[in-house]
């Protein structure tokens, strides 16, 4: 998700919410129907209220705006200012670590996957038992199992099945390489993976509903705004990164441009927004090898496997134990 544009989705979600309720107007009578059903403001305000309300709501065009906008704002319309944006200390976990790890395209990240062996003329082929034979100074000593025999002239891959020589390999018995005659080893899986590293934070949205003439016109935009906001929160706000969202309201003042006769009620918004980014792509382990140390090197390289055993690995089927079976009991 990167770094969550709430500027940009705040500004989004209202028009949207402004737009649904304009093709829907209906929902006018439910945001204001306290007026109509309840009965110490039916009399003085009900249905001939809400219909007033309709009336100035689908008759005037109303704009959503950032603030600091250059030329002059046109009434009715909401005003979105930027909060604070501050790390929840407490919501992060060690080394920044997230739980998701993506694959990246070797062509979009501009880091082209380079060929194991790079192309060469093959020996041999013999398309009864499959078995591709390498120049003698070329080994499998870097091949496994998985990878693919890749024609340059062409793309085509065969995928290696299994290493039969120390010059030689087996491709799948439903593939054909009669005619290949230059081939290059090429990876199995030829992509990059990468970490993902996150943080949230806590930040804030103002929203200014405005209205010209009667101040009742800013309260109107605003419980509109409002309910929107609420109705909306699941699929427009949370399902984008904003979580936990928690709106307030405050009273209604005189512009603080200074404009005449210009209203304002403010809706605050804060919530969770979770940030990320990419930590380095890596390459994708092809296979692992072991083979007895070389002795010879200083220090020791390699994997060392310990045991608290006398007996000695008699073949390749026995059973490796590290500990006797009665200390299994304890």
């Amino acid at each position: 998700m990167g770094i969550v544009q709430g500027d940009a989705l705040f500004k989004r979600v209202i028009e949207l919410i402004l737009e649904d309720i304009r093709h829907s107007p209906w929902l006018i009578d439910h945001i204001f129907s306290q007026l109509k059903v309840n009965s110490y403001l039916s009399n003085k305000h009900g249905q001939k209220e809400i219909e007033n309300i309709k009336d100035w709501f689908l008759s005037n065009n109303i704009s959503v705006f950032m603030q600091h906008r250059l030329d002059g704002l046109e009434y009715p319309c909401v005003v979105i200012t930027l909060g604070s944006s501050v790390d929840r200390e407490d919501l992060r976990t060690f080394a920044d670590q997230d739980i998701e790890t993506i694959e990246l395209d070797p062509q979009e990240i501009n880091q082209p996957i380079p060929y194991i062996i790079n192309p060469f003329t093959i020996d041999s082929y013999d398309n009864a038992t499959k078995i591709v034979t390498f120049p003698e100074e070329i080994t499998t000593e870097d091949v496994g199992t998985g990878m693919l025999l890749l024609d340059p002239s062409n793309g085509n891959a065969y995928t290696i099945e299994e290493i039969t020589g120390s010059n030689s390999v087996k491709i799948l018995d439903t593939l054909d390489m009669t005619g290949v005659t230059e081939i290059g080893v090429f990876p199995q899986y030829p992509l990059y993976k990468a970490r993902m590293e996150s943080r949230t934070f806590e930040q804030e949205y103002v929203f200014e509903c405005k209205a010209h003439g009667e101040p009742a016109y800013a309260i109107w935009l605003h419980d509109v705004v409002l309910y929107g906001l609420m109705r909306y929160n699941e699929a427009l706000i949370e399902g984008n990164c904003f979580d936990l969202a928690g709106f307030r309201s405050y009273d209604i003042v005189r512009d603080p441009t200074g404009a005449d006769n210009v209203y304002s009620r403010t809706i605050k918004v804060n919530g969770l927004a979770h940030m990320e980014w990419i930590k380095s792509p890596t390459r994708v382990i092809e296979v692992v090898k072991l083979k007895d140390s070389d002795e010879t090197v200083v220090p020791p390289v390699g994997i060392k496997i310990l045991a608290n055993l006398d007996d000695e690995i008699a073949d390749e089927d026995s059973t490796w134990e590290t500990i006797e079976d009665d200390e299994l009991a304890d």
